[in-house]
């Protein structure tokens, strides 16, 4: 009778697994947008460029301010973490546009996350941090990294992660490789699974 149970949760199991859409990663390097500028009078604040890969980067201050993708041609000081472009700021720096290419900026997610990832890096030994929040603009997560001239990663782990927000204390550094993952749907459903069977097998 119990192998019964269990043939009949596996085959449950498998069927709600085949039914449970797969969210895909976000996962930006920032060489989507091909052979970006090297220096800061060349471009201008990312915005909503990227925003198919589902993610969009809005100012927190003036309407042309914020972080611009640049490539490592215009000898910033360090390179990439991976490719040839990152996300740069240098508060003393200008855009064409009258914009200030400052650290600040805002992430919003198309879907809500459980964990979300970038790395940073400045040469000034200041400070970043990265802020999470969810739909009702409640924080939810936060890290920081005190930076030293080399790339860190900034993580927070939280439920339903909509937008985040990065500020750094440094006037000039480079953020790269975003990453944004679920809490695996397959997971869920494995472990729903077993609670379930778990309850069967006592009653029996």
């Amino acid at each position: 009778m119990y192998n019964h149970y269990v043939m009949r949760y596996l085959h449950l199991t498998l069927a709600s697994l085949v039914a449970v859409p797969a969210m895909a990663n976000v996962n930006i390097n920032f060489e989507e947008l091909g052979v970006q500028p090297g220096l800061f009078f060349e471009t201008s604040a990312l915005r909503n460029q990227l925003v198919g890969l589902g993610a969009d980067f809005v100012t927190m201050a003036g309407p042309n301010d914020g972080p611009a993708i640049l490539n490592k041609s215009g000898n910033f000081g360090f390179d990439p973490l991976s490719g040839d472009h990152f996300l740069a700021y240098n508060s003393d720096a200008s855009y064409p546009n009258g914009g200030t290419p400052i650290a600040a900026v805002q992430i919003n997610f198309s879907q809500s996350w459980n964990q979300v990832s970038i790395w940073s890096n400045s040469i000034f030994g200041g400070s970043t941090t990265m802020v999470a929040f969810n739909s009702n603009n409640q924080v939810v997560g936060n890290a920081t990294v005190n930076d030293n001239g080399t790339w860190q990663q900034l993580v927070v782990n939280a439920a339903a992660i909509s937008y985040v927000q990065l500020r750094s204390s440094n006037p000039f550094g480079a953020y790269d490789d975003l990453a944004a993952v679920p809490e695996p749907a397959t997971m869920l459903a494995l472990g729903a699974g077993l609670a379930a069977l778990v309850a069967r097998r006592k009653k029996s």
